[in-house]
Formats: structure tokens, C-alpha cells, sequence
């Protein structure tokens, strides 16, 4: 986590670049998979300093529900529509005529939000040969890579070495760049965020609203994919052994786990204390979290793990596992709670939460990051 030493200077970074106009006219190219809910608001604080264009090689992906349009968007934005070929949760995009002309154009700098699909490569290539600053966004660690050594490690080093700067999610994203021998001066070491006082303010009025509504126990709640890497499975085993009578399980989602969870709800006799509501966004969102106590992530392997900034924000516990990016930044933030994957290390911690006597967190720590802050810490890269 950033100490408040390093948060003034990012601070006060943001403020004199703006002060001196100084980057109003550095023109910058961010080159990613697809637009997403989280990255938006970082885009438009950016464009607020210099001249962004957005360049997203896919609409959509199938294991995504997004799909903005430009206006959603809200800065300039080029769809590609790059030639793709899937797999599970993989994309792997090849650059096409579209990508080359906006390399070709005026640009001082390019961010690249990946690396392991051609397009990627071919950015990273032809801004070395225009000489354009090329910096990535970098949230990967050591954890989640599937290969550490052979052909793909060391493709993967090679690539990251010959960038200029980065930007990383945090301190494991950061040491994950270390390890691959990427130099230290080079690393800006950032903060996965959303527009954290968004979710803060819209659940605390939510919750102003329903105030006369009685608690009933103790209401965890998961949020995500239904996938097997998020380990949802040994979250419900774990809610069945700690569980008191009036506490509920909500679980946001779906994905390929769906009936698995279904049928492993049904046989443990949780039907009445655990509810699966399918996926939500929005108000349906917000209101899930202003009905809940603790948010549960126990993923055995998690880039970051979003959904435990938008629950801080909300004011809610989180029990997270070590596996997730998101923990080494939230440790010392109040309300957080640390597990492993295992049945009875998730139990511990959602109970340690419960006995907590909890109550709404009024002033998360989290929001000190808001999308001008993330946006600073590519400048200060720039």
C-alpha cells in the first residue's frame, strides 16, 4: 500500500502538470482487449490532462457482459475489430490495417494494456521504430502466470523489458516486473481502481433509504464469475460450518459453475440460507451491496480482484484470500480479513468478520484512490 509520503508526491505531480499545461497537447494511444467498467473512469481523468485515444481490439468477449459504445465511453475511441482466436478465458487478438494506421499517426506515447497477443507485439514494434514512448499497464503476478520459465517466460520478459515505463496494479504486479529482470527506475507502482466515491456515496444513500429495515444475521456476499478458480465451492463448505441461524450467503454471478453450485447448495441443505441471484449491475448492484455485511473472495488465483475495491468503497468487510493481487494493497485498510483457499481458512476468517461487531466502515481508506489519482500515476510514467 502507499504510504502518505508517496500519495502527496503523486498528488502534487497531478496538480503541477495541470498547473503548467504542460501535456494538453502529448498525444497518447492506449491499445487494449476491450473497454471494461473499471478502466473508464482512469481514461477520462487521463483525457483530462492529455490527448487520449482509446484503441480496443474486440467489443466485447464472451466471458464479459461489456460492450460500451464511444459515448458510454466518453473520450475517443476506436473499435478495431482485430482478427481473434479463443480460447476459455483466453483472447489472443493479431494486429490488423486499422491498428497500423493509428500507430502511424501523430503520437508521442502508447500504452499497452497486454502482451500476449500479436497486436501487443506489433505495437510495442512499430513505436521502437517511430520512436514513440511505450509504456504498459501491468496487473499480472507471479501467482497467476501459468508459465514462469521456457519459450512463454521468456517471451514474456523480453517484452517487458523493452518498454519504457510502467505502470503496475500494485506491489505484486511490481514484483512480478522484478522478476523478470525489468529495472526499478522503470516501475511506477499504482493502485487498481474504480470510481471508488461513486460506490461509497450511491450504497450509503441506498442504505439512508431502507434504514428502517432490521438486520436479519449476518449476510456475506460473493461477486464475480462462477468460474473454478474462484473457489466459490469451499466458500459455501466453509458458510456450512460457520454459519449461525439467520446468516444468508448471497452469490452474484454465472459462469461455468452455475449448476456444480447449484447441486452442491442443494445437497449440503443451504437452500434456505444461501440464494444464487445470477448476474447484476448497476442499481441491482448497489443495492446487493448495501444489503450486505462481508464480501467473500477466496480465489486460488486472482489478477486483482475489483470487486473488493467496490466493497471497501461500499463500506462493507471483505475476506480475501492471499492469492488474490488485491491483498498485499488492502492489508492495512479496516474491515479486511485474510484466508487462504482452504475450507477451514476461509471459515476462520468470515467468522472472525461476523464476531467482529461489525458495522458500516464511514470512511474507507480506499477512497484516497480515486481515477485522478490512477491517472496521475501515468503521468508521472509519462
Amino acid at each position: 500500500m502507499h504510504s502518505d509520503a508517496s500519495m502527496e508526491k503523486i498528488s502534487y505531480l497531478r496538480e503541477e502538470f495541470i498547473a503548467q499545461d504542460r501535456y494538453r497537447y502529448v498525444n497518447v494511444l492506449w491499445v487494449t482487449n476491450v473497454a471494461n467498467p473499471y478502466r473508464i473512469p482512469i481514461w477520462r481523468a487521463l483525457a483530462e490532462q492529455v490527448n487520449l485515444t482509446v484503441a480496443l481490439l474486440s467489443r466485447a468477449e464472451p466471458n464479459r457482459s461489456w460492450d460500451f459504445s464511444e459515448e458510454e465511453i466518453g473520450i475517443p475511441t476506436v473499435f478495431l475489430g482485430s482478427p481473434v482466436y479463443r480460447s476459455r478465458e483466453l483472447s489472443t487478438y493479431w494486429p490488423n490495417r486499422k491498428l497500423h494506421r493509428l500507430l502511424m499517426q501523430d503520437l508521442n506515447a502508447v500504452i499497452l494494456g497486454g502482451w500476449e497477443s500479436p497486436a501487443y507485439v506489433y505495437s510495442l514494434l512499430i513505436a521502437k521504430i517511430r520512436g514513440l514512448k511505450t509504456i504498459s499497464h501491468y496487473g499480472s503476478t507471479n501467482k497467476t502466470h501459468r508459465y514462469t520459465s521456457g519459450l512463454v517466460g521468456r517471451l514474456r520478459a523480453w517484452f517487458y523489458r523493452r518498454l519504457d515505463a510502467h505502470v503496475t496494479y500494485g506491489t505484486e504486479a511490481t514484483k512480478s516486473l522484478l522478476s523478470m529482470d525489468v529495472k526499478a527506475d522503470k516501475i511506477v507502482t499504482g493502485f487498481n481502481s474504480v470510481d471508488h466515491e461513486y460506490f461509497h456515496n450511491e450504497v450509503n444513500l441506498i442504505r439512508a433509504q431502507n434504514i428502517n429495515q432490521v438486520p436479519q444475521g449476518h449476510c456475506y456476499l460473493y461477486v464475480g464469475q462462477l468460474l473454478k478458480r474462484k473457489n466459490i465451492d469451499n466458500v459455501i463448505r466453509a458458510f456450512a460450518s460457520m454459519r449461525g441461524a439467520r446468516d444468508s450467503l448471497r452469490i452474484v454471478g454465472s459462469g461455468s459453475e452455475e449448476q456444480h453450485l447449484e447441486d452442491l447448495i442443494i445437497e449440503l441443505g443451504l437452500v434456505d440460507q444461501i440464494t444464487m441471484t445470477g448476474p447484476k449491475a448497476g442499481g441491482a448492484l448497489l443495492e446487493e451491496y448495501a444489503q450486505a455485511n462481508t464480501l467473500v473472495l477466496a480465489s486460488t488465483n486472482e489478477v486483482w480482484g475489483l470487486v473488493v475495491n467496490e466493497a471497501l468503497a461500499s463500506g462493507l468487510h471483505v475476506v480475501v484470500s492471499e492469492n488474490c493481487g488485491v491483498a498485499a494493497d488492502v492489508k492495512d485498510m479496516q474491515g479486511v480479513y485474510f484466508c487462504g483457499t482452504s475450507v477451514l481458512e476461509i471459515e476462520k476468517a468470515m467468522s472472525a468478520s461476523r464476531d467482529s461487531s461489525y458495522s458500516v466502515i464511514e470512511s474507507p481508506a480506499i477512497l484516497h484512490y480515486e481515477p485522478g489519482v490512477s491517472a496521475g500515476f501515468f503521468i508521472h510514467a509519462l
